[in-house]
C-alpha cells in the first residue's frame, strides 16, 4: 500500500484501534527517504487528525533523510508546534528556516503569530508582525 492509501486509512479510521493500526503501516515508511511533498501530505494528515507531535515527528525524519526542507514542510512544523501552544518553538523554527535559506511567506508568519496568540504571548506575535512587515 502506498503511503497516501495509509493515510486515506487515518483519515477514515472510525475508531482508535483503526488509527493505530493505520499509523502502525505508516511507521514503516519513516524508515525511507520520501518526496518532500509526502512528508507535507503526511504531516498534513497529522494535524488533521489532531496529532502535532506525530507531524513533528514526520519532520525530523524528513532533517534525519537530509530532504532539502521547503516553505510546505516548515509550514506544518510551525502549526503543529502552534497546536501544541509552544510558541518559542514556532518562532524558532520560522528563524531556522530564514537562515536555512528558505523564505517566509505570509502563511509561515500568520501560523508563527497564531503560535504566539495560543500561547498568549502578544510581545512575541508582535515581534513576528515586525519582521514580518520588515522583509
Amino acid at each position: 500500500m502506498s503511503v497516501i492509501g495509509v493515510l486515506q486509512l487515518v483519515r477514515e479510521a472510525r475508531n482508535d484501534k483503526q488509527r493505530v493500526l493505520a499509523l502502525e503501516r505508516l511507521q514503516f515508511f519513516e524508515m525511507h527517504k520520501l518526496l518532500p511533498k509526502l512528508y507535507v501530505e503526511i504531516m498534513e494528515c497529522m494535524l488533521e487528525v489532531c496529532m502535532p507531535e506525530a507531524a513533528l515527528s514526520w519532520f525530523c525524519s524528513a532533517q534525519r533523510h537530509a530532504v532539502q526542507l521547503d516553505v510546505d514542510m516548515y509550514m506544518c512544523a510551525i502549526v503543529a508546534y502552534g497546536r501544541m501552544r509552544d510558541a518559542s518553538a514556532a518562532c524558532r523554527l520560522l528563524k531556522d528556516m530564514q537562515d536555512n535559506g528558505v523564505p517566509g511567506n505570509t502563511a509561515t508568519y500568520n501560523a508563527a503569530i497564531s503560535a504566539c496568540a495560543k500561547a498568549r504571548q502578544w510581545k512575541r506575535a508582535l515581534q513576528v508582525i515586525r519582521e514580518m512587515k520588515g522583509r
